[in-house]
């Protein structure tokens, strides 16, 4: 399982499993809610009826979406009664009917299962905000939340220790633009009062704020200090310091959020590929989001729920791991959606890997640091959706060929590339490569490309191969052979790069004009074609 996968998988995953929710509808989804302190209403918006058949709407809308998501997925919800929306003094009386989550999933050997999440009765304090379209809440997740078989046993309770949340939500975005949340000493617990998983505290931070051209920009971020997965039970653990995800939109279109939901609600046969186009290019100037962990350690165990939760093999299987992680993060976003041209960033890294494992690869060549940037630029967003929108009006359908024929000139003239930064290695070794590939119509193959990439101390890496690679008795010996090819095939056509530093050595990989390949002002592809790096040895 590689790093990335293992973060989004357990870290993300588990924390929305926790409270079987999906961001950022985290109030709504599956939840909930019991009373806090109202906010006082506004002088220029009295609390009556009319306000509370207009708020009603908002929560049926709120539910629709929710039964929209539903359909075609291994989900469903039986609710057992109507949204009850009363003046309550000074503010508005929400209560939506309790509930049951009914869901299907597989067991460990790949049989169907079922099982339910049981939410009672919904209550929530709203007042209208002196903006139109928006609606002050107050609100609590109840605790425990349960976890059933498809019987009605319990399987798991999730408990909040201490909580307080205060937000503002908008008709439009079904989103909060403001959210000041904090929930403290979340658990979750067997039917045996077994505790499995915990959460020091959960800190939710919008600020999306509304332009002068009524569009939305701004953070929303989520903040995970202290889980812990694992029991007295099982040998599986996942430990995480702190976990941060940001959300930041740039010019977001409240109503053209609405739309793509709506879209995505549709049949596919019913799919309208023109609008759904134009939409995703209304939508925003920018999206982005960032994901950033701390104090990461990993464990495999036994088959068991900890494994279940953790998607683990058993300990001492060939792909047991155990893992530290100083630190991690990835990120992705685009810019420029309403511009002439669009840019887009896809990062991702880590520092201090530290594989504890008893089948570890070699710790002389096991990365502890990775640092890698793709970086799209002038994409001309606008023209490449008007050939893909017509395509698909004349078709129903995008044709290849076609395509390879329209594109290459629209992405020339726009000076589109691809832009590449990155350094792996350790104390022994690194690799830092950066490049472009270009569009170009001149070029034979449409393309230019150049890349530098130099490898400190080869000579090193060179020599410990060649050792490793006569231990006859070293049940890894074939690969440490195939390495020392590699290495050796490359340093024949190093070049020296002293200004990096002694032992450093650099690769030029260019494409000629007319399509051929080189590396240092040689055929590249031979050797390109032959390089392997065996996946067991890192």
């Amino acid at each position: 399982m590689s790093i990335q996968m293992l973060f989004f998988n357990l870290s993300f995953m588990t924390f929305m499993e926790i409270f079987y929710m999906r961001h950022p509808l985290l109030t709504f989804a599956f939840i909930a809610f019991t009373t806090l302190t109202p906010l006082g209403a506004s002088a220029a918006n009295e609390i009556n009826e009319q306000g509370a058949t207009q708020l009603k709407a908002v929560f049926q809308a709120m539910l629709d979406k929710q039964d929209a998501k539903m359909t075609g997925s291994n989900r469903t919800i039986e609710r057992k009664g109507n949204i009850i929306v009363e003046p309550a003094g000074g503010y508005y009386a929400v209560t939506l009917p309790p509930s049951t989550v009914h869901y299907t999933s597989k067991d460990d050997a790949g049989a169907p299962q079922a099982g339910n999440v049981e939410i009672g009765m919904i209550s929530i304090n709203a007042t209208p905000n002196a903006k139109p379209k928006l609606w002050n809440m107050t609100l609590a997740i109840p605790t425990p939340i349960q976890l059933t078989d498809a019987a009605g046993a319990k399987k798991i309770s999730y408990h909040i220790g201490s909580q307080k949340a205060a937000g503002i939500w908008h008709e439009d975005l079904q989103e909060f633009v403001e959210l000041d949340a904090e929930y403290k000493n979340i658990t979750a617990t067997l039917a045996d009062s077994t505790n499995v998983a915990s959460i020091d505290s959960a800190i939710l931070d919008y600020d999306i704020k509304q332009g002068a051209n009524d569009r939305w920009s701004g953070p929303a971020k989520t903040i995970i200090n202290g889980l812990n997965i694992g029991s007295p039970k099982s040998e599986g653990a996942f430990k995480l310091n702190q976990m941060t995800m940001t959300f930041n939109a740039d010019q977001l279109d409240a109503v053209a959020r609405k739309t793509l939901g709506e879209l995505a609600s549709t049949p596919p046969e019913s799919q309208e590929p023109g609008k759904l186009i134009k939409t995703l290019l209304t939508l925003a100037n920018g999206l982005d989001m960032n994901v950033q962990v701390s104090g990461l350690d990993f464990t495999k165990g036994d088959v068991d729920l900890i494994s279940n939760i953790l998607s683990m093999t058993p300990i001492g299987s060939k792909n047991a791991e155990s893992f530290h992680l100083d630190n991690a993060y990835a990120s992705v976003g685009i810019k420029g959606l309403l511009e002439d041209k669009a840019s887009s960033a896809l990062a991702i890294g880590y520092r201090g890997l530290k594989n504890e494992t008893s089948n570890a690869g070699d710790e002389k060549l096991t990365p502890a640091f990775a640092d890698i940037k793709i970086l799209p630029q002038n994409i001309p967003i606008h023209q490449v959706a008007e050939v893909l929108g017509n395509e698909l009006s004349a078709n129903n359908k995008i044709s290849p060929i076609s395509l390879m024929i329209k594109l290459p000139a629209l992405l020339s003239q726009a000076e589109t590339n691809i832009a590449l930064d990155s350094k792996i290695g350790n104390d022994f070794y690194s690799i830092t490569s950066k490049g472009q590939a270009k569009a170009d119509l001149m070029a034979t193959n449409g393309i230019r490309l150049n890349m530098t990439t130099i490898i400190t101390n080869l000579d090193g890496l060179l020599s410990h191969a060649q050792e490793k690679a006569v231990e006859e008795d070293n049940p890894l010996v074939q690969e440490y052979k195939t390495l020392a090819g590699t290495l050796a095939a490359l340093k024949e056509i190093a070049v020296p790069d002293e200004n990096v530093g002694a032992g450093a050595h650099k690769f030029d990989l260019t494409m000629s004009d007319s399509g051929e390949i080189q590396m240092n002002g040689k055929p590249a592809m031979p050797l390109l074609i032959n390089l392997k790096f065996p996946a067991e040895l890192f």
